[in-house]
């Protein structure tokens, strides 16, 4: 499976090489593109050249959707976008396939199998869905701001960047502050998930989803994992698995 690469940060290329040689030894990576204009270029001179594309959205020069608006590609592709689970569902209604930034490899695996069954048919991508993608990828990011708690017969606002972490314990999901209030939310860690900044906070865990400026410190643990030291302080280990030590290593280098 020949793979072409479009991704303009260092750090992210060698991360996704070293997850496709140690996870996905079959596909192989044949040309890593930076930039628009030099896809624009080597695109229509090797199209036959590779099987699926990874892109990035945004490259040094602009996004990458634009390459659609200036020659055509009939390799299916999957985006790495750094974008909130909202504009993400642009891709899922135009057939697209996407990683969510920090790579996983989880989420790799489920796209190129999506490859795979897309092999025979080889869709085209229109124009109009690359357009709806951009819609939705420009549009203004629905990050929570603020969760309103009730406490006590009242109600209390309390912002998102002030909360370090959130839990779930028994199917109740609690939120601890960095001021060290504990707060029950009328919420589950998966709608967090559509809810949250992953530019600031990560699920370590199905237990745990972490703001980064709660992680003092990150120790290995046994079995290549990862174990996290936050502030305020946990009542259990807060674990991240081997399988993504290195996108949480990524996602808190970026």
């Amino acid at each position: 499976m020949k793979m072409l690469l479009l991704e303009d940060e260092a750090a992210t290329v060698r991360l996704i090489l070293g997850t496709l040689q140690d996870s996905f030894p079959e596909v192989d990576v044949i040309k890593t593109i930076s930039t628009v204009e030099e896809a624009v270029k080597w695109i229509p001179a090797n199209h036959d050249q590779f099987d699926l594309a990874l892109m990035d959205i945004r490259l040094s020069d602009g996004l990458s959707l634009d390459i659609f608006q200036q020659i055509q590609i009939t390799q299916p592709v999957i985006f790495l976008t750094a974008y909130d689970h909202f504009a993400l569902q642009a891709f899922q209604t135009s057939g697209i396939s996407y990683l969510l930034k920090p790579l996983d490899v989880d989420q790799l695996r489920l796209a190129l199998e999506k490859y795979k069954s897309l092999k025979q048919s080889s869709p085209n991508h229109s124009m109009d869905q690359i357009a709806h993608v951009v819609q939705n990828l420009l549009a203004p990011k629905g990050y929570r701001q603020a969760f309103l708690i009730h406490v006590k017969g009242r109600m209390i606002p309390v912002k998102t960047e002030s909360i370090a972490y959130f839990w779930s314990e028994q199917e109740v999901c609690h939120a601890k502050t960095f001021q060290g209030q504990t707060y029950i939310l009328e919420s589950t860690l998966e709608k967090l998930e559509q809810e949250l900044n992953p530019e600031q906070f990560y699920r370590a865990n199905r237990q745990y989803f972490v703001n980064l400026q709660a992680i003092q410190e990150v120790h290995y643990y046994f079995n290549g994992r990862l174990s996290l030291n936050l502030d305020p302080d946990t009542e259990d280990r807060v674990l991240v698995s081997k399988a993504k030590s290195t996108a949480f290593k990524a996602w808190m280098n970026k």
